[in-house]
């Protein structure tokens, strides 16, 4: 079967999702089926009823090849799916015992006794493999139709990932029938639209080519994704590489799902510099993301949060003259923080954004979304910036901790 051919389909089973909490799985199931020329067709929400359910996978059996069920495999009274599936399928449900000790084994890991509801975890359809769940206590399954196949995959993200991770190279056995090759190029410093306008004579070059682009953007980066196939796949993908880069130049962060926090330690580290974050509007948010990386010890010293223009002066020794004429958001408030910053961490590099993410706080002369950034180093040079972001409130604190490392790593590069 072809890889075009192949329509897949996601059911994504709970009643919260209807309500209020949002979906993420579609995006992470079209990313991990993306490299193997699978695109997910459909997405949809189903509450927490076995009738509804079943009769989604009915339906999605009836115009898919793939149908992917997340959700719904927990121990609760109201975790169905498998329960559907064996409806909509005709097929029985029978205990596990092998599963079942596996699962106490977990409980046990952690030193809680198991209650007598996770029994029901280990209720296995007929005919269906087992697929292992070391990330919690919800094993997933796999059952194979011939020409078609479901899965039935737990909900939590973790889980979600762990046993999907285990049944692709089955998925692409059954599936696809040619290699299929993606490169991403990660661009930064631009939105999506003018993105897609600069890479205008790239996209347009690819007519009549075995090339697909997409286009993602995200808080602050924006992802140019190639799908290609063909014997020339790699060739195509490596011309375009080179192609962007005369277009973007520094503008390009990187390849492949490349992140600015971990751009930024990779330069840090192999230069041998170290870096202190002062951070007022952000709330901590540019070191959380900094030492969300493994080893980031190496060149992360310190940050401090100074929210208050009292831990401004008292801790960064920002002076209270230029708070009083300048207002804590400004530019020569960003460089005294940034300069206290390193003068208190005895880091190479110090970085600082102070701003107004609202909702409320914003004038004709100081809007919402308004921030300043200082960089100092250690041999005394210091600069700014100002940038105005939309969004919410917590939008606007990520695209101005996503600036502020994409700040840092410009310098760091030149």
């Amino acid at each position: 079967m072809d890889q075009g051919d192949c329509a897949v389909e996601a059911i994504h089973v709970g009643t919260e999702l209807l309500t209020f909490r949002t979906n993420t799985h579609t995006v992470y199931l079209a990313q991990m089926l993306a490299p193997l020329g699978l695109k997910v067709a459909r997405a949809v929400l189903v509450a927490d009823g076995e009738e509804e359910i079943a009769g989604a996978i009915n339906l999605a059996l009836s115009r898919s090849h793939l149908v992917i069920v997340t959700g719904g495999l927990g121990p609760t009274f109201d975790d169905l799916s498998r329960e559907a599936c064996g409806r909509a399928l005709g097929r029985g449900l029978s205990f596990n015992s092998d599963l079942m000790e596996k699962i106490k084994g977990r409980f046990k890991q952690v030193g809680i006794s198991m209650p007598q509801s996770n029994k029901r975890q280990a209720m296995i359809l007929d005919k269906a493999l087992v697929i292992e769940n070391e990330a919690g206590t919800a094993p997933g399954q796999l059952i194979d139709l011939g020409e078609k196949m479901v899965l039935l995959l737990p909900g939590p993200p973790k889980e979600l990932e762990n046993t999907l991770s285990k049944v692709l190279s089955k998925i692409k056995n059954k599936f696809c029938r040619q290699t299929l090759l993606v490169k991403s190029f990660q661009i930064v410093g631009h939105t999506e639209s003018r993105v897609e306008e600069m890479a205008g004579p790239i996209l347009t070059g690819l007519a009549g080519k075995d090339v697909e682009p997409t286009i993602l953007a995200s808080s602050y980066v924006i992802d140019l994704i190639f799908r290609a196939a063909g014997d020339r796949a790699a060739a195509a993908l490596d011309q375009i590489g080179r192609d962007i880069g005369k277009i973007f130049g520094p503008d390009v962060l990187g390849q492949d799902g490349e992140t600015l926090e971990n751009k930024v330690g990779q330069i840090l580290k192999s230069k041998n510099l170290t870096l202190a974050v002062a951070e007022s509007c952000t709330g901590g948010l540019i070191a959380d993301k900094i030492t969300n990386i493994a080893g980031s010890t190496a060149y992360f010293l310190q940050s401090v949060v100074a929210y208050a223009n009292e831990a401004k002066t008292e801790i960064l020794g920002v002076s209270p003259e230029i708070l009083k004429k300048h207002g804590a958001v400004s530019a020569e408030a960003a460089r005294e923080m940034a300069q206290g910053m390193a003068k208190r961490s005895g880091a190479d590099y110090a970085i600082s954004v102070t701003g107004i993410c609202g909702p409320l706080g914003g004038t004709p002369e100081k809007p919402l979304g308004l921030a300043y950034f200082g960089l100092a180093r250690k041999n005394g040079q210091v600069k700014t910036e100002k940038r105005i972001f939309s969004g919410d409130r917590l939008r606007m604190k990520e695209k101005m901790a996503y600036f502020a490392l994409d700040f840092l790593r410009r310098d760091l590069n030149k």
